[in-house]
């Protein structure tokens, strides 16, 4: 092997080993790629699991359809009130609302009324609601398949002159409800005064939008008017039966209703509020009423004003 041949023996050797040890060195950009990658993988599975866990640490309540077999809250010629021609809430809405809830048996639950805070221990609802020690309040509920810690009720005073049996059949509804434990959220005021006609209000609720529907568990609302105390009379005559002829609405209701809007089958007890500013101002008690959103004849509410005394001496002014 003559000089030049080993020159290019040598060279060609390496060049073969720098080839080689190129192939088998890693790609550092790529390396710290598939590095970044990895990671990314890792965190979003991390968070994923953390959701997971999170989810399985909240206990919402199993919520049912109400029971036939259970009558309480249906209002005169018609089940209980809901609304109608109305809009889902939105989180923050109306933060004080509350379904009452009682218990089916096997850990599960329905509502069959709803309430208004109008302070941390006490509630307002419908007399005709019937609630009962056993039962549970969920104050600032929205969804009633998100909810976590309802309250126990204490106990229930219904309105001495309450009577289902006397004509006008649902005059003085109206309940007082205490709680076990106190409510930490907003709370709502009660009306100094009757509400006169044409005054804009709001009634919120959950389930049926239609006469005869099923409950919906998104909190909704509507917004109408108070309508002429002598048209709602007039519309309502005496009530069928009674003897002397009574009137079916008395002077401690109000009327309420919009074109298509109303309260309907399935929310007795919620509240009518004030549609005006930021204040919480209970106007009426959703009670009773023929059909929903019949023209001929609006919703029927309790005047929250005409037992403002009453509220304030079984509350001890709480």
């Amino acid at each position: 092997m003559n000089a030049r041949t080993s020159t290019i023996c040598a060279l060609a050797a390496i060049f073969v080993l720098t080839a080689c040890q190129r192939e088998t060195e890693p790609n550092k950009s790529e390396e710290g790629v598939a590095e970044v990658k990895s990671e990314s993988r890792n965190d979003s599975e991390r968070r994923r699991a953390s959701k997971r866990k999170q989810q399985e640490n909240t206990r919402y309540l199993t919520i049912v359809p109400r029971p036939p077999s259970d009558k309480r809250g249906k209002g005169f010629h018609q089940e209980q009130l809901r609304v109608v021609g109305g809009r889902p809430a939105k989180a923050g809405d109306f933060p004080f609302a509350t379904p009452l809830l009682a218990d089916a048996g096997e850990g599960e639950w329905y509502q069959f009324c709803g309430a208004t805070p109008i302070s941390p221990t006490w509630l307002v609802s419908a007399a005709h609601c019937d609630a009962r020690k056993g039962d549970v309040a969920a104050p600032g509920s929205l969804n009633l398949n998100e909810i976590e810690a309802p309250i126990k009720i204490k106990r229930v005073v219904s309105h001495p002159g309450y009577d289902e049996g006397v004509a006008p059949q649902f005059d003085n509804d109206i309940a007082l409800i205490e709680l076990e434990e106190e409510w930490t959220g907003p709370v709502a005021k009660v009306v100094d005064a009757t509400p006169g006609a044409g005054t804009d209000v709001v009634v919120i609720g959950w389930g049926a939008t239609h006469s005869g529907g099923t409950t919906q568990n998104r909190l909704r609302f509507a917004e109408f008017d108070i309508l002429d105390f002598g048209g709602c009379q007039l519309a309502y005559g005496d009530q069928p039966g009674s003897e002397p002829p009574t009137p079916s609405i008395s002077e401690r209701m109000l009327c309420a209703a919009g074109p298509s809007k109303d309260s309907c089958q399935g929310d007795s007890g919620g509240p009518l509020l004030a549609n005006v500013g930021e204040d919480n101002v209970l106007l009426g008690i959703v009670s009773w009423g023929y059909g929903c959103a019949d023209p001929q004849f609006p919703g029927v509410y309790t005047d929250a004003a005409d037992y403002r005394e009453w509220i304030t001496k079984t509350t001890g002014g709480s």
